[in-house]
C-alpha cells in the first residue's frame, strides 16, 4: 500500500511540474517489481541485454 501511495503521489507531483511521462527501471528477474509497476499502468518500453566480458 505504501508503494502505491508513493507512486500516485509522485505521478501527481510530476504532472503538476509539467511532466508528460514517468519511467521506472527494474531488473528483469525482479518480477514482483515489474508486476507492481504494471498494476499502476506502466508498460514495457524497451529491453536492454548485457553480458559480462
Amino acid at each position: 500500500m505504501w508503494g502505491s501511495q508513493l507512486v500516485e503521489h509522485f505521478r501527481s507531483w510530476a504532472k503538476e511540474k509539467g511532466a508528460v511521462q514517468l519511467r521506472v527501471t527494474a531488473y528483469t528477474a525482479n518480477t514482483d517489481a515489474i508486476r507492481f509497476y504494471q498494476r499502476h499502468g506502466f508498460a514495457a518500453l524497451e529491453t536492454t541485454l548485457a553480458v559480462d566480458i
